[in-house]
């Protein structure tokens, strides 16, 4: 399963993709929006977790991919204080950090398979 990271804490992003690596997932890092936009241009990702604050405007990004039938449900949306971000639509899967790396692999395996044809969200 391929999981892409959109977060732009260095230390964060490490532990995260060492969790990640020994659970099975292979990862894609992306530091902000805009990469990851280009990126989902090119290849298929299975899920992605998301800090609200990425450059570029994470929580927007969130609520792209979670509208479009390619990714919804299998995007995960970090937090530093989930009160902040005001109401959000659907079963928004929100953790706040500090965060367990345990609860992170529990949610990632729930995730719904991929759609055959997914290529880049609705934008």
């Amino acid at each position: 399963m391929r999981v892409l990271i959109v977060e732009d804490d260095p230390s964060l992003t490490t532990a995260l993709t060492l969790v990640l690596r020994q659970a099975g997932y292979e990862v894609i890092h992306r530091e902000s929006v805009d990469e990851s936009r280009l990126l989902l241009g090119q290849t298929d990702v299975d899920a992605a977790v998301i800090d609200c604050g990425s450059k570029g405007g994470g929580r927007k990004f969130w609520q792209e991919l979670e509208a479009s039938e390619a990714y919804r449900g299998r995007v995960i949306l970090l937090a530093g204080d989930p009160a902040t971000l005001g109401p959000l639509r659907g079963n928004p899967r929100v953790y706040e950090k500090p965060f367990g790396y345990g609860e992170l692999l529990d949610e990632l395996a729930e995730c719904p398979p991929r759609p055959t044809s997914s290529r880049s969200p609705d934008t």
